[in-house]
């Protein structure tokens, strides 16, 4: 029987849901069934997974949002839920019936907007990608002392090359690691990042002493032996920008705005 014959049948239905994540570092293919489901040629894993209920309404409302939870332990929240710069991650959802694993309807489809951990449980917001996109704002620069550059873009121009240092991975415990080398000193690398060479993930660099360094948050997979990027950080300072970089000239804030709003504040 076909799918609309399934889903529209008084009787004899049986839907399945799976779950497909596809974003920058690893994908993920889950279901909420009992067992795993090849669907459409991809095997999907078991996994204590739900989601709300689905809204009827035009595309452009944010409200009609979907909400995914499963626990905060699997491997795809520790890996997008903790970088520095959000990862890109989008979430497709299909309903199959098991005459035929091959006749699958998209639900729902849309990009990963926010990760909240309640508990053992993560949700995940995820509003269809059309209201997604009409809800965003065009990104515009702050009149603002600090810098609104982001580290070794295009704009900020500082070479990416220049301040990164190859290294290995020698011990992990939680979120503080220790590398084989570690040429940098003092603060260079707060406010940095680790990069893990082969995926590309990446955690922010929060305190450094001597070899072992420690991240925001662990890091999905690593291991002993692993090949990871230091990456030296900026607090967004004019005075970071020109002696730590020298490049004061592509300074991109407002270093002698004024402390006090002189139309909010008296003179």
């Amino acid at each position: 029987m076909t799918y609309q014959t399934q889903e529209t049948g008084i009787q004899g239905g049986a839907p399945r849901e799976v779950f497909k994540f596809t974003g920058t570092y690893n994908n993920y293919f889950l279901t909420s069934y009992y067992e795993a489901l090849t669907v459409d040629g991809q095997l999907y894993s078991p996994i204590t997974i739900e989601r709300n209920a689905l809204k009827v309404g035009t595309q452009e409302e944010d409200q009609l949002a979907l909400e995914v939870t499963l626990p905060f332990t699997h491997p795809m929240v520790r890996e997008y839920a903790y970088d520095q710069a959000p990862p890109a991650l989008v979430c497709e959802i299909y309903r199959v019936h098991d005459t035929d694993y091959n006749d699958s309807v998209l639900l729902w489809k849309g990009r990963v907007t926010s990760f909240t951990v309640e508990g053992q449980l993560a949700k995940l917001r995820v509003p269809a990608i059309f209201g997604y996109i009409m809800a965003g704002s065009a990104p515009t620069p702050r009149y603002q002392a600090p810098c609104n550059h982001i580290l070794y873009d295009i704009r900020c121009g500082v070479s990416e090359i220049a301040n990164r240092q190859v290294t290995t991975i020698t011990n992990i415990l939680n979120n503080i690691i220790t590398v084989a080398s570690n040429s940098f000193t003092g603060t260079d690398l707060y406010a940095g990042m680790m990069r893990l060479t082969s995926s590309g993930e990446a955690r922010m660099i929060v305190s450094v002493t001597g070899l072992d360094i420690t991240v925001t948050y662990p890091f999905s997979t690593l291991s002993i032996g692993d090949s990871v990027q230091l990456l030296r950080g900026c607090d967004h300072s004019f005075a970071t920008c020109k002696t730590k970089f020298s490049n004061g000239a592509r300074y991109g804030g407002t270093p002698l705005v004024p402390a006090r709003n002189p139309f909010t504040s008296k003179i």
